[in-house]
């Protein structure tokens, strides 16, 4: 059997040491021992140090920056990867045990598949507990181009979660090799926004990922305006109004053959629990 490809984890960490270490830990317990984890700790807090410190004997690399430096040693970070596939989390995430296996086997079955997110997140509570975040029902360049996936949109439905979100070094380069922002600024929304020019997303609905509740919230007032500026870079698509969406709607599930004409197509991943088959399916979306 030849070996697992190697996964690159960059941890982003700000101010949050609270939930640095269960972060953390989650990564080095994946039940897939393949992987590298790189820290870039932009800080003010003494005691986050001593976490990255205790984790040094497990593999850990990391790197103490100031607060204008965080996004070049991301990029150093990635530059140093020798991953096949990349990884993008915070200080305040926290991965499932079957994580990485997971993503790994998709992406060794589906070589088709270049980026890849769960529609599934989860929240964790400070006593550890998953609680269900959401449900996307997926994604399509056209429909993230229109702001579906901004939340300042008139047309917003679900984000794209971080955290559940997987990529292959092949895109990564691709699409410049290079991230251009921090997380506060909407440094991931720019990434897709790249990626999307490249590739389609494809959908899992299977938790793999999540945020802890007891954490520093990144998805502010803030990072949603640097995200709409980002997203205005790129060709302007008018998302359809309301009312149209939904006689698009009851029209497609009357006469489902024409639902390819009035609705986007968003492939998902689908696994078969009894032969662990893989394929690739589409769900049709607004």
């Amino acid at each position: 059997m030849s070996a697992a490809p190697l996964i690159t984890i960059v941890v982003t960490n700000v101010n949050q040491a609270s939930t640095l270490s269960a972060t953390l830990d989650s990564i080095f317990s994946q039940e897939e021992d393949a992987l590298e984890c790189f820290v870039v700790d932009a800080s003010a807090q003494d005691n986050a140090l001593e976490i990255l410190r205790s984790f040094e004997p497990r593999g850990l690399h990391w790197e103490r920056v100031g607060w204008d430096a965080q996004t070049e040693a991301m990029n150093r970070a990635f530059a140093n990867a020798r991953g096949e596939f990349y990884w993008w989390l915070s200080g305040a995430d926290k991965l499932c045990p079957w994580a990485t296996r997971l993503t790994t086997f998709v992406f060794q079955n589906l070589p088709q598949v270049e980026w890849l997110t769960s529609g599934t997140p989860l929240t964790w509570t400070p006593h550890q507990l998953a609680v269900s975040a959401g449900l996307a029902d997926g994604y399509t360049a056209r429909a993230f181009y229109a702001g579906r996936n901004l939340k300042t949109s008139a047309y917003f439905q679900f984000p794209i979660w971080r955290s559940g979100t997987v990529w292959r070094r092949s895109l990564w380069e691709k699409s410049g090799a290079r991230i251009r922002e921090a997380l506060s600024e909407a440094g991931d929304f720019e990434l897709w926004a790249r990626f999307f020019q490249h590739a389609n997303l494809h959908t899992l609905n299977i938790p793999i990922a999540g945020h802890q509740a007891d954490a520093l919230q990144l998805d502010t007032d803030a990072y949603w305006r640097a995200a709409a500026q980002h997203l205005a870079q790129y060709k302007k698509i008018t998302a359809p109004p309301t009312w149209v969406r939904r006689a698009q709607g009851q029209l497609a599930r009357r006469l489902p053959s024409l639902r390819t004409r009035l609705m986007q197509g968003a492939p998902l991943v689908w696994i078969s629990p009894p032969t662990l088959e893989c394929g690739i399916g589409t769900h049709f979306i607004l």
